[in-house]
């Protein structure tokens, strides 16, 4: 089965609405992402998560992407925000969540 969501960008852009890298953007300031499972799940990335500093604290910070399938989460995706939970509990630190997205994909067996 094949989701195709069709996002009108301009007008996203019209309200304000910022993209998954500029609303982490903003949240952090001028720190650095790192990354984690970059492009999971067939080359295109609806869960961005990583780690960065806010306020010169590290924080394991998640997002969805709007522009990607409406935001919502497949198998990989829900993987990536079970990973980034775990890694931000064993290390002790805050997690941030972003979510802007349609929720769960339905998936066909």
């Amino acid at each position: 089965m094949l989701w195709v969501v069709v996002i009108n960008w301009p007008r996203k852009k019209a309200k304000k609405k910022l993209n998954v890298r500029e609303r982490i953007s903003t949240l952090r300031g001028d720190g650095d992402l790192t990354e984690i499972d970059r492009l999971s799940g067939g080359g295109v990335d609806v869960f961005v998560c990583g780690f960065g500093r806010v306020d010169g604290r590290v924080v394991a910070i998640g997002a969805e992407d709007f522009t990607v399938a409406g935001g919502s989460i497949g198998i990989s995706e829900s993987s990536k925000r079970y990973r980034i939970a775990e890694m931000a509990l064993q290390e002790r630190i805050p997690m941030i969540m972003l979510l802007d997205g349609a929720g769960h994909r339905p998936i066909t067996l």
